[in-house]
């Protein structure tokens, strides 16, 4: 076996992926991406060594991980015998000179384990002092942070460590999908300002019937719609209306005609004033805020400390 002469790069299909609970963020239906336990790679080798010997990396990109951020890096491995083996795409020196039909023995182990595997639920309190909030897709440029640079924001626990920054400014902010968000109180309007009267904010169709596509079950409990958004960032935002207004006259804005520009991306929602937890879900692994269930719940509001 040689290992001298010119490099051979080697393209290697659906090759079995131990991920050690690292979740990859792509369709696992596009090809030439890593889902959830294959990937394709490209295998680098010297001379006629075996592929096993040589080092891969992950073709089409730089992969993160979905729930922890990390980018784990793999080992080539010996394949177990549950896992059928990959097949070879083809070999390239120079240019890629197409199938071939034979099968390598090998795959992939991330060099790391996952240290969020299951993603978390974001947790944040928001205190309402005025009776009314502010519910948008955005409060920048009024009120925003930074996004995290490690994790990235792509991931759940990115998407934490904005939410905590966020929380530090009076903002519950989460990352939705880009069809609305609609915000209701579950139970009759006597117990709204009661310790803990209910709220949920979701995707539902509040004009579809019982037993149709949708529909969420508010009129049995006395429940309402409160209001609705657009959110085209993808992403819902809800902060004390005075926290808001205070902080955009300090910017020089009229709260009033940010309102109006937003249009349908914000509203002014009447609230009881107290402290509220909210916990928000699409931070947990497998979240799929534009598919799955419908209605589905991004968060669930809860009353705790009337005032």
């Amino acid at each position: 076996m040689s290992r001298s002469g010119k490099p051979r790069r080697t393209e290697v299909l659906d090759v079995p992926a131990d991920t050690r609970g690292h979740r990859f963020l792509y369709d696992p239906e596009s090809p030439g991406r890593l889902t959830g336990a294959r990937a394709d790679v490209v295998v680098y080798t010297l001379g006629d060594e075996p592929l096993s010997s040589g080092a891969a990396i992950i073709a089409h990109g730089v992969f993160a991980c979905a729930t922890c951020g990390a980018h784990p890096g793999f080992d080539l491995v010996e394949p177990t015998t549950r896992i059928a083996p990959a097949t070879l795409a083809g070999d390239v020196v120079g240019e890629f000179v197409g199938p071939v039909g034979n099968r390598p023995d090998i795959a992939l182990r991330a060099k790391t384990d996952c240290l969020l595997p299951q993603g978390a639920p974001t947790v944040s309190v928001l205190e309402v002092s005025s009776g009314r909030v502010v519910l948008a897709d955005s409060l920048s440029p009024v009120i925003d942070a930074d996004l995290p640079e490690t994790p990235g924001y792509s991931s759940a626990a990115g998407q934490i460590v904005y939410s905590a920054r966020m929380s530090a400014l009076g903002v519950v902010r989460g990352a939705v999908g880009s069809s609305g968000a609609t915000l209701a109180r579950l139970g009759p309007a006597e117990y709204a300002a009661s310790d803990g009267a209910r709220y949920v904010l979701g995707k539902f169709d509040d004009e579809a019937e019982p037993g149709e596509e949708g529909h969420l079950d508010l009129a049995s409990n006395g429940g309402a719609v409160l209001a609705s958004i657009s959110t085209q960032v993808w992403a819902y935002a809800i902060t004390d209306y005075d926290n808001w207004a205070a902080r955009a006259i300090e910017q020089g804005l009229d709260p009033h005609e940010v309102l109006a520009e937003r249009g349908e991306r914000m509203r002014v929602v009447d609230l009881p004033r107290g402290t509220y937890l909210v916990v928000h879900h699409q931070t947990v692994a497998d979240a799929d805020p534009e598919g799955g269930w419908w209605p589905s719940t991004y968060a669930d509001i809860t009353m705790i400390h009337p005032r």
